[in-house]
């Protein structure tokens, strides 16, 4: 249960914590399968378990690799849209949909490996200090 209380991991949706946590068993084989065959298959599969959606999905493939996964969470969409780029993704995303998104992002991603940087752990800090620079402007 010390996992879903960790806020750098993302939230539970509000009003699932009791699902969730008796849906870990469920949870814990999603993810064992997901370090044995192909991680983005595993992204749905997330979904499915009570309480998570695109937030903790990601954040768990960025946790498995980085170098490959990156978050999308509210920050993310949030500021990608003042680019203009417009995400196709609501609070469930397809694996079709993550994979466009990853494709997109592919000259970022590559930038921050050319600089020693993990993509997941980059891309979360540039849209949060975006948000927050945008947040702090607007006051």
């Amino acid at each position: 249960g010390q996992l879903l209380r960790i806020p750098e991991l993302g939230r539970i949706f509000l009003g699932h914590e009791q699902k969730t946590v008796a849906n870990l068993p469920r949870l814990r084989e999603i993810l064992r399968q997901m370090a044995v065959t192909a991680p983005l298959a595993a992204l749905e599969a997330l979904q499915t378990v009570p309480g998570i959606g695109r937030n903790l999905a990601t954040k768990l493939l960025a946790m498995h690799l980085p170098e490959k996964f990156v978050v999308i969470n509210e920050p993310v969409q949030s500021a990608l849209g003042r680019f203009g780029y417009e995400l196709e993704m609501h609070n469930i995303v397809t694996s079709e949909a993550y994979e466009r998104f990853l494709n997109d992002l592919k000259f970022f991603i590559e930038e921050c490996e050319a600089v020693g940087l993990r993509p997941a752990a980059a891309l979360d800090a540039f849209f949060y200090h975006f948000r927050d620079k945008d947040v702090v402007g607007q006051g």
